[in-house]
């Protein structure tokens, strides 16, 4: 049984992209000003989101490789952005990032669901080249931006995180089991929190 849980409330054709590569395209889906993205979709494309896989295969309504070619879009176009396992895939999570702000309006949300760091699923698939935890995405935001470190990363983006929750397996799930305990073991104990899900907002 897994439950997720809340712990931290808060066009057929082809389009030229600027590297010169053609990303294919089943609309006119481009000419749109405000849509939202699934990214990495597969077959499970949310309902009334835009889809984006480097797969031909999947039906997506966008096929391009995110790590080499940026979006199609316009600047601050996007109100919202959803991916489920996808960035634990990506060798350079930064510059997604980076690109990801750059489609949002202001205020748009992103929503990323990946493998928890200590799930099993986390280092099982040999195409994971990180591990996601509730810290990886405070990178991104005034705790870690405003020391300025982060600029020598080339971190162009700044959200701010609304939420974080956990999906939690079995005996973890349980409605009893109070905050702090559930902390402790999905941290020191292996396969109690499987996925972790964080929104964040766009800040602009």
């Amino acid at each position: 049984m897994l439950k997720n849980i809340y712990e931290l409330p808060k066009s057929n054709g082809s389009i030229a992209n600027s590297n010169g590569s053609r990303i294919h395209s089943n609309g006119s889906i481009a000419q749109l000003n405000d849509f939202k993205l699934d990214i990495g979709c597969g077959f499970n494309k949310k309902d009334g989101f835009i889809g984006i896989d480097r797969s031909n295969n999947v039906g997506a309504d966008y096929v391009l490789d995110i790590e080499r070619e940026q979006f199609p879009f316009d600047d601050s176009s996007v109100s919202e952005i959803y991916c489920a396992h996808l960035v634990e895939h990506l060798s350079d999570l930064i510059s997604f990032m980076n690109e990801c702000y750059r489609v949002l309006k202001p205020d748009g949300l992103m929503t990323i669901l990946a493998p928890y760091y200590t799930a099993i699923q986390a280092s099982q698939d040999p195409t994971h080249v990180r591990y996601i935890n509730e810290r990886t995405f405070c990178y991104f935001t005034d705790e870690y931006l405003g020391n300025g470190a982060t600029f020598e990363y080339g971190i162009n983006s700044k959200f701010e995180i609304e939420s974080t929750s956990y999906t939690y397996i079995n005996l973890w799930a349980k409605p009893w089991i109070p905050t702090r305990v559930r902390r402790w073991a999905r941290h020191h104990l292996f396969n109690v929190a499987v996925d972790i899900t964080v929104i964040m907002k766009a800040v602009k």
